[in-house]
């Protein structure tokens, strides 16, 4: 599932601003600010709101890592996968 966590440290990976981000997916910049407020649990925020973060980062080649079985957070992150560049 899904996490605060987990949209701060995909913007962080990618350099990006909550601005950039909030722009680049047609979200008010309040609405990306609520969705990195907090660990583990989103407060008041749309479901439509974080699918278009989802697939925004997807598309960029963060794939997200969700917590263990057991109900913790461990093991709770991203990997990157930036897109080869022409050197």
């Amino acid at each position: 599932m899904l996490s605060p966590f987990h949209i701060r440290t995909a913007r962080s990976a990618l350099e990006i601003s909550q601005i950039e981000l909030a722009k680049s997916t047609d979200l008010a910049i309040k609405t990306v600010q609520k969705m990195e407020y907090g660990f583990d649990e989103f407060v008041n925020v749309n479901a439509r709101s974080l699918i278009k973060v989802k697939r925004f980062f997807e598309e960029r080649g963060i794939e997200f890592i969700e917590a263990t079985n057991d109900g913790s957070i461990a093991g709770v992150g991203i990997r990157f996968f930036p897109p080869e560049r022409d050197l």
